[in-house]
């Protein structure tokens, strides 16, 4: 499935509310979230890698937080999604 074709008509955004001690905001998750699966696969990926340079260059992005990123993401990944997953991560180490 590509992440422009996700559609959440079974499930309730708003169940997802939390603002607690945390300052998670659900709404702007939500906003970010409709604005990014409006977007074509090609789209999305140079939106991602703009962002990337943009918080590769201010230092919130190093290797060590790829790592991480990479450690959350691949439980829940099948074995091609790891494999994009590399790729894109080993693109970005090198911007």
């Amino acid at each position: 499935m590509k992440f422009s074709e996700y559609n959440d008509n079974d499930l309730n955004r708003n169940s997802y509310s939390y603002n607690g001690d945390h300052g998670i905001d659900a709404n702007k998750i939500n906003e970010t979230f409709d604005q990014y699966s409006k977007l074509s696969d090609d789209q999305l990926m140079n939106e991602f890698f703009k962002k990337s340079v943009d918080l590769k260059q201010t230092g919130l992005l190093n290797k060590t937080k790829l790592d991480l990123i990479k450690q959350t993401l691949v439980p829940y990944l099948n074995e091609q999604q790891i494999d994009n997953l590399n790729k894109i991560l080993d693109l970005v180490n090198n911007v």
